[in-house]
């Protein structure tokens, strides 16, 4: 046993106890450091894992603390001369900005030694978070070569120690407008939101405009502005024009800020000039990033479309359930998505199965059996445009995946693909959620044979080009989910389900509980919900009409729950893919609905039951052949209803 490292962790766990119990006597603490930094955009950030590091003294890699990036964090820490040692390419030499993704529940703040290149450049300053569960950032302005380079974290002489370290982030340094030469009566001025408190304004006349001097080679320029309206501006380098820089406003001239990236050719030492020529548009510089190489993206809103019910959390785009995903565009040569598997399903043998599609054809169709896959999807020798869709082929009982990184060599970077001006909800069961829709009738449930696309409901919204959102669990009822002895079901109802983001065995990140999370109905507003759910209730009812009137009855109630989350979508509502027989009971809870309510804006339609020639799925669900003819009468009833 060794007696000092014990100690040591000992003394860690104490520290971390006192500082809870502290935490309970007091006001919260102040936020410190937040997750991500709101400044700097995400384009050209090299990323490496904390257990990438090379690791001397005593640190290691642990798991032990939940919401870390990658396959574990590092502690050790608490042993002096505790050391994890980075190694980064970078592309051209300058400033850099280093990011340390920590962990301290300890000291306020807690210390170590930034080492670069084997030279101590300073000792940084880690504040002081909630709880060893909790991780902040610290960024520091380095120095960086040209090449390989290494960056490390050491507890040395004068620093506290007893920190954990998940992972750093390299990106070039923001220049600053206000340091940048001011040409005509360009001038600066102060903003809380601005990059170090203060941006360049008056940059709408022409012949203003703010000029850098030796700026290093770059391959791509981003440019952290704000403007009320949409425009260009004009770019020089050396004196000649060389490009007119397309913006879309943010409606504001302070206090808010967005980013542009565009491609260029400047080489290091040049003079680059960006000036208000006739014909463009004003806005007000923040700073501007020169970058080479691969433009790196999370998957937050600004970048990428959710689809269905989303989660960002730790700069992930959590999916969980069926069809839930995210779409964006691009033009270029080249897309890699890195994806993150739920640490709660690594364990099991119901992973997360997932599509990705470059264009409209499926490129990727895989299981997220690893911590952690990147995926090249696109690759082209010359610049084409680009539509990339990631969809979660199966459904959230079992698990949960997250889009962790998008890298792209790009002309403009990402943006959102256009939402649908037609938009629907569809609330089932394992039918909607594409159950077993890869397998064979006598096989049971696995997450590997699932597959959204493939079902009604997905054909549906494709064939409409409409935006979905899919809400659909398997052996969930209304009333009662599946029972194999006629005893009801209590456990699996679709509306106790409904209100939240979703309900799932897996974890975010291994940390963040979706199942107590409530959806937020702001985030999608559909034109039309499709209520598919009975198939699991008559398993239940099957023909005792005390039985089948609970089932009306309850439907009622889930028709007013639903309403009232959304207040004007029309409600379809349909069964009898896999039997009709409660069917009757689906009219008269609609009939019921609209007496109790006054509320008209309902209909019903009854699907064909599947047939024997059309193939069966696993435990005999439908087929792709059955789901294909119910996408074509629910298209078809939708179209007359809704005049689509």
């Amino acid at each position: 046993m060794n007696t000092k490292k014990e100690s040591l962790r000992f003394i860690k766990q104490i520290i971390s106890l006192c500082m809870s119990v502290s935490l309970l006597l007091m006001c919260a603490l102040p936020a410190t450091a937040a997750d991500s930094d709101p400044f700097l955009p995400p384009e050209a950030t090299i990323q490496l894992e904390a257990e990438q590091a090379a690791l001397s003294g005593g640190v290691q890699v642990n798991t032990n603390h939940p919401g870390y990036t990658g396959s574990g964090f590092l502690d050790g820490f608490w042993n002096f001369g505790g050391t994890a040692t980075f190694t980064v390419n970078v592309p051209a030499s300058g400033k850099y900005n280093v990011t340390a993704r920590y962990g301290n529940a300890a000291f306020n703040p807690a210390t170590v030694s930034l080492i670069v290149n084997g030279t101590k450049i300073k000792q940084t300053s880690l504040p002081l978070l909630a709880n060893w569960d909790t991780w902040g950032n610290q960024t520091e302005t380095v120095t960086l070569n040209a090449g390989v380079n290494t960056i490390a974290y050491k507890y040395d002489n004068g620093d506290t120690g007893i920190i954990n370290l998940d992972h750093i982030q390299v990106s070039p340094a923001p220049i600053e407008a206000e340091t940048a030469t001011r040409l005509g009566f360009a001038s600066v001025y102060n903003d809380s939101s601005a990059s170090g408190g203060q941006a360049v304004q008056y940059l709408h006349v022409s012949g203003n405009g703010i000029q850098f001097n030796n700026v290093p080679a770059a391959t791509s320029l981003t440019v952290r502005y704000a403007a009320t309206n949409s425009g260009t501006y004009s770019m020089y380098v050396n004196g000649v024009k060389t490009k007119t820089i397309s913006f879309t406003g943010n409606g504001t001239w302070n206090g808010a800020y967005t980013n542009v990236t565009v491609p260029v050719n400047i080489p290091a030492g040049a003079t680059l000039k960006l000036q208000y020529d006739a014909g463009d548009t004003g806005w007000n510089v923040d700073y501007i990033i020169l970058a080479q190489g691969d433009q790196l993206f999370r998957a937050d809103k600004d970048f990428v479309k959710p689809i269905g019910r989303t989660v960002f959390y730790n700069d992930t785009l959590w999916l969980a359930l069926s069809g839930s995903g995210a779409e964006f565009k691009f033009r270029g040569t080249k897309a890699q998505i890195t994806m993150k598997g739920d640490q709660i399903a690594l364990g099991q043998t119901d992973y997360a199965r997932i599509g990705i599609y470059a264009n409209g054809v499926r490129v990727v169709d895989d299981l997220l059996n690893q911590p952690q896959k990147t995926y090249t999807v696109f690759e082209s020798a010359t610049e084409q445009d680009v539509v990339i869709r990631i969809v979660k082929l199966s459904e959230a009982n079992r698990s949960t995946t997250g889009i962790q990184e998008i890298r792209v060599n790009a002309v403009n970077g990402i943006q959102p693909t256009q939402s649908s001006a037609r938009k629907i909800e569809i609330i089932g069961d394992s039918i909607t959620a594409g159950y077993g829709v890869d397998d064979v009738k006598e096989n049971g449930f696995s997450t590997a044979t699932e597959d959204v696309t493939k079902t009604y409901a997905y054909k549906t919204a494709a064939a409409l080009q409409a935006d979905y959102s899919v809400v659909a669990y398997s052996g969930h009822g209304i009333v009662s989910g599946y029972t194999g002895n006629g005893e009801k079901n209590a456990s699996l109802l679709v509306p106790n389900n409904y209100d939240i983001i979703a309900r799932t065995a897996g974890r975010i990140d291994g940390n963040l509980d979706v199942n107590n999370s409530p959806w937020d109905f702001n985030k999608f507003v559909p034109d039309l919900i499709v209520i598919n759910l009975g198939t699991n209730d008559y398993s239940y009812t099957n023909d005792d009409p005390v039985k089948q009137a609970e089932y009306r009855d309850a439907y009622v109630e889930f028709l007013k729950q639903v309403r009232a989350r959304n207040a004007n979508a029309r409600l379809m509502c349909t069964v009898g893919i896999m039997g009709d027989a409660l069917f009757p009971m689906v009219e008269q809870a609609a009939a019921a609905y609209t007496n109790q309510t006054g509320d008209t804006n309902i209909s019903v339609m009854k699907f064909d039951v599947q047939l024997w020639e059309d193939g069966f799925g696993a435990d005999w669900h439908p087929s792709e052949a059955t789901h294909t003819k119910a996408a074509a009468k629910l298209i078809a009833n939708i179209k007359a209803v809704m005049n689509w």
